[in-house]
């Protein structure tokens, strides 16, 4: 069975809030990144001081309250760590085509890949040859960020290198390389986000085998989402982990818990839940 809600042992921090979290002061988009599939790979030779540098919020700017629209929509700043996976630009490529509002979305994909592995930017044919592929359309609203394979040194460190690539987006989401987008996801979020009645709430899951999950129209056809059962630490000191033996489908509301699953994560950046200069953002150091 599902274990039980965690809300009753934790504080309700949902009291004493507004019913919607506080508008965002619209500021202007940032400008291009020179992160195009035609970047240099960085290597840890390379050092620190070339890996993307931190967004700077405008001068005088409150965290709390800046964050960047296009039209009326808040904008989603959407992260995506790959290691070596041919998934990559499918999932890039779903988000735009299945996302309400894809003017809104801007990527920021770290790729550590070797010789011969299919990137996150490079679709299917040249976009000289097919320019309405989805990949061609939205390239300049993904910033890539090239690592040579034999320099990865684990998830922490390509999602901190994709959190650099954040340009003061309203709304933050992290998903793993190899995630299939819904029809509408981006409203969806965002109306999950605001059903919270909590400005500094994380959305977190683990998400379901998209087997039997989407339909051809691109709906959910899922009702449930995995639980976490069984859990228990393995290893010692350093290597000590956190696993899980069983993964019931379950039908399961929003609910509070001080746990996060790194794999799908989404938030208000404008709470100041993405990272400013000489700190990890919470998500990374579990």
């Amino acid at each position: 069975p599902p274990p039980p809600s965690a809300s009753a042992e934790l504080p309700d921090l949902r009291s004493g809030l507004a019913e919607e979290p506080a508008p965002a002061v619209p500021v202007p988009a940032a400008e291009p990144m020179d992160f195009s599939t035609h970047s240099p790979i960085w290597t840890e030779a390379d050092g620190t001081e070339k890996l993307p540098p931190f967004w700077d919020a405008p001068e005088g700017a409150a965290l709390e309250t800046t964050g960047s629209f296009i039209g009326d929509q808040p904008t989603i700043y959407l992260m995506v760590a790959s290691y070596r996976d041919f998934q990559c630009r499918e999932t890039i490529a779903s988000a735009f085509e299945r996302a309400t509002h894809p003017e809104r979305v801007f990527v920021g994909a770290v790729e550590q890949n070797s010789d011969g592995d299919v990137g996150c930017m490079e679709p299917p044919v040249p976009c000289e040859q097919d320019p309405s592929q989805t990949l061609c359309r939205y390239q300049s609203q993904v910033r890539l960020f090239k690592v040579d394979a034999k320099s990865a040194t684990g998830p922490v460190f390509a999602r901190h290198v994709g959190d650099r690539l954040y340009r003061g987006e309203y709304y933050a989401m992290q998903v793993d390389a190899h995630v299939v987008f819904i029809r509408h996801w981006d409203e969806l979020m965002i109306g999950q986000f605001k059903e919270t009645k909590n400005e500094m709430a994380v959305l977190s899951t683990y998400l379901t085998d998209v087997q039997g999950s989407i339909s051809p129209e691109g709906d959910s056809l899922r009702k449930t989402r995995p639980i976490m059962c069984n859990s228990h630490f393995e290893g010692g000191g350093e290597t000590s982990h956190l696993r899980h033996l069983a993964q019931p489908e379950e039908k399961a509301p929003l609910q509070d818990t001080p746990m996060l699953q790194v794999g799908h994560v989404l938030t208000a950046a404008v709470a100041g839940a993405l990272p400013q200069k000489g700190w990890l953002p919470p998500a990374q150091l579990l």
